[in-house]
């Protein structure tokens, strides 16, 4: 395995194996590259530097905060903070331990880390490179999920501001890099000028892969400890609780199968969020938990009923538990029908009817005749392992020219 580039990977952002986004999807590059000694791939890990909490947004203003609470209004209040958090710049270029004129791809993986850095990135000759990652344009991420705004209440000019982010970071990147075509789709369904702003540009695509998960506690232990008979179906969710990732139609969909089937239960992981649960002794809502796998295990079907689909590292990891799914037919979700495994079950994205037919389908099949489940782990296997992930991004690298 041979890289005939210099790259510097610019996380400003601390990398886990467990938080999701492009902290864990590099994370999982980062175990490639150290345990195959790549040579001439620098990660940025700016976030260890002493320099470092002076930047983040929510240290930006200091005392300007409090005096500003004393006199405006609630809305402004929320379009002050949001203001903020565009307008963060990043430190100097000097400031930043490495010298960036050294390397032949400087790669981002933020839309908002590649706007802070525009000024820091004048005069250099590397090939900018670019993986957004986010699951809808990056400005409107920032406004809904990051400040839980409406785009309403955002003032024209501070709107103005955010989406200056995913303009000036497109318009930069020399190279726009996804996990595949079906990724952007969350793109051009959230933002009209995304079209306009890649027509000109080089898109490469690019599969994720990782190291398989794994369960800590068996199927029948976490079965036992939710009061989940052995014979039930078990649909498994795990993620955040909000609209975009489809939870709410979960929600709406298991209200309905509860109500009309008896053996059947939902299991269900994650902090909770902006949509309430489903108050039913069969839906069963776990939390926040260090080992998901064990829950997702212990299902019959995972369900992802993601509205909008970038790529989701979660699908991986069900996967590489040999898991069946269910999951919507959008974004990156697309991808996956090429593959026509047989447990991989699409429905409508966004529609509760669609989705309730395939939670019934799958139910009537574990009646009649429980699934072997082999043909995702074979997927999993053949395509999307950390090490087949890590050979795309030399090869990928090796490309840039």
């Amino acid at each position: 395995m041979k890289l005939n580039k210099k790259v510097l990977i610019w996380n400003d952002y601390e990398l886990s194996p467990r938080s999701g986004g492009p902290a864990t999807y590099l994370w999982h590059l980062k175990e490639f590259v150290n345990k195959n000694g790549i040579q001439g791939i620098t990660f940025l890990d700016y976030y260890k530097t002493a320099e470092y909490a002076a930047t983040r947004p929510a240290n930006v203003a200091g005392k300007t905060v409090s005096f500003v609470k004393k006199l405006v209004s609630s809305k402004l209040k929320a379009n002050y903070n949001l203001l903020k958090t565009v307008r963060a710049k990043s430190p100097k270029v000097s400031e930043l331990g490495v010298n960036i004129h050294d390397y032949d791809i400087i790669h981002f993986h933020s839309c908002l880390s590649l706007k802070k850095n525009i000024e820091n990135l004048k005069n250099v000759k590397a090939q900018i490179l670019l993986t957004s990652h986010s699951p809808k344009v990056m400005h409107k991420e920032i406004i809904e999920d990051w400040c839980k705004m409406q785009i309403k209440n955002v003032l024209p000019f501070v709107y103005s501001y955010c989406e200056k982010v995913d303009m000036d970071a497109f318009d930069r990147a020399d190279w726009i890099v996804f996990p595949c075509s079906e990724a952007q789709e969350p793109y051009y369904n959230t933002w009209n000028r995304y079209g306009k702003m890649v027509a000109d540009k080089k898109l490469l695509f690019l599969p994720t892969g990782i190291t398989p998960a794994k369960e800590n506690e068996s199927r029948a232990e976490v079965r036992k400890k939710y009061g989940i008979p052995e014979s039930a179906v078990v649909f498994c969710y795990a993620g955040r609780h909000n609209s975009i990732k489809g939870y709410d139609l979960l929600k709406e969909a298991a209200e309905i199968i509860l109500r009309k089937q008896e053996n059947v239960y939902f299991l269900i992981a994650g902090a909770p969020g902006d949509v309430e649960p489903v108050l039913h002794e069969r839906w069963i809502e776990v939390g926040w938990t260090n080992d998901p796998y064990s829950i997702i295990n212990a299902a019959d079907c995972f369900v992802l009923p993601n509205r909008e689909t970038y790529f989701d590292l979660i699908l991986l990891e069900v996967l590489s538990l040999g898991q069946s799914v269910i999951l919507s037919e959008t974004g990156g979700n697309k991808y996956f029908k090429k593959f026509n495994s047989s447990e991989l079950h699409f429905f409508e994205g966004g529609s509760v009817s669609s989705l309730i037919e395939q939670l019934n389908r799958f139910r009537n099949s574990m009646n009649i005749n429980p699934l072997k489940r082999t043909d995702n782990l074979k997927l999993f296997n053949s395509y999307f392992t950390q090490s087949a992930f890590g050979q795309r991004y030399l090869d990928l690298y090796n490309q840039i020219r």
